[in-house]
């Protein structure tokens, strides 16, 4: 475990861009896109990252020796403990003195830090606007704690125009206080790779079609088998992946056409076994069938991997069709089916498309330029804050 550095007192300027900043930001889950937020942030400002301890371990590595990294003894939002923990954890923030403290997640007790520290301005990112169709997982936290958080911060982020609207409509807060800024891809994962060229699918002699992630009812999965016979008789060599766990996999199971067509890794996958299944992918699906955005599609994209997704919340904002990738309405197999035939059967157009991604990846999708617009949104949070008072 890396230890937490000490607190600098100096704040320098930038001509270009300001004060620094000194901000903490507090992550108690998507944790891959926070680690690549504050690293990017921390070229210019005083960051201070809080995760729980417990359950991000295995991500230390990835984070720059220039965030001070604090690794929480973090209760569960059921432990009696937690009003202790967020009392202490305010005291330690009232006396960093932070310009902005920015939450990646609703947690049930960090509501209270809003009214111990009523002299800061807060801001929060909101990834998923609505509940995920048959995620048990989220619905155990009740709505109302990212609602509280939601409408009682300085400004808002999310990752798409769709969803601004859809957040806006959702808790009754005015659309000039949400600022979209696109979700970033997920690069660190690149940096386990034993090697930086090629593609290991070559080697195996098929052609793979992944699937990644948690497996809920959202994530459509059933459509991808669905569509498996199809693919597989205009590609005889295509096997499809399926890795991640989730809600019981037996019904996915009784499901498949042909089994022998299917790998399948219904367990946690390791940080180094997830960037080997990416490197080896010919083409990533996104079959959901509900959702705001993706990060495995800004995995998908860091390896330069065309796309077959659906068009539902903004995830067809970050797919350029036909360029970075293909995409196809939700819970339709036979079309899911036809994009990934069509993708797997023309090599040329697939490279022509990591081409396209390499460019988004270097632009739109860049981490430089996501720090720049938070530090814009965390400047206009604290103008909006003074001027509330």
């Amino acid at each position: 475990m890396r230890p937490s550095m000490g607190i600098c007192e100096a704040r320098s300027c930038s001509p270009a861009h300001g004060p620094r900043l000194r901000i903490v930001m507090i992550a108690a889950g998507v944790f891959e896109y926070t680690i690549e937020l504050v690293n990017a942030l921390s070229q210019r400002h005083e960051v201070d990252f809080l995760v729980p301890g417990s359950r991000f371990r295995h991500l230390v590595w990835a984070v720059h020796p220039r965030v001070r990294l604090h690794m929480l003894d973090w209760p569960r939002h059921r432990d009696p403990r937690s009003l202790a923990f967020v009392l202490r954890l305010a005291e330690s923030i009232q006396q960093w003195r932070p310009d902005i403290i920015h939450f990646q997640c609703g947690q049930v007790w960090l509501n209270l830090l809003m009214p111990l520290l009523d002299q800061s301005t807060f801001v929060m990112t909101v990834h998923d606007v609505l509940p995920h169709v048959g995620d048990q997982e989220s619905r155990k936290i009740p709505q109302w704690i990212g609602a509280f958080t939601i409408r009682h911060a300085h400004r808002l982020i999310t990752h798409g125009e769709r969803l601004k609207v859809a957040l806006a409509h959702r808790h009754h807060i005015p659309l000039d206080r949400i600022d979209v800024i696109p979700h970033g891809v997920l690069s660190f994962y690149r940096r386990l790779l034993p090697s930086p060229n090629g593609n290991t699918s070559r080697a195996t002699g098929r052609a793979e079609v992944l699937f990644f992630g948690r497996i809920y009812k959202y994530k459509g999965l059933e459509y991808l088998i669905q569509a498996q016979p199809k693919i597989t008789r205009a590609v005889p060599e295509a096997r499809i992946v399926i890795a991640g766990r989730g809600e019981a996999f037996d019904k996915y199971a009784a499901m498949l056409p042909d089994p022998e067509k299917f790998i399948i890794y219904n367990e946690y996958i390791p940080n180094r076994r997830v960037a080997e299944l990416f490197d080896r992918a010919d083409v990533v699906v996104l079959p959901y069938i509900g959702g705001s955005q993706s990060g495995v599609l800004q995995v998908a994209y860091a390896f330069g991997k065309p796309v077959v997704a659906t068009r539902v919340g903004s995830i067809e904002e970050a797919v350029d069709d036909g360029v970075t990738g293909r995409l196809v309405p939700p819970g339709d197999a036979d079309a899911l089916a036809d994009a990934i035939i069509e993708l797997l059967r023309d090599p040329a157009r697939r490279a022509a498309m990591r081409e396209h991604i390499a460019r988004q990846v270097a632009t739109r999708f860049a981490w430089s330029r996501i720090a720049e617009a938070t530090e814009s949104t965390y400047r206009r949070a604290m103008a909006y804050r003074s001027t509330s008072l």
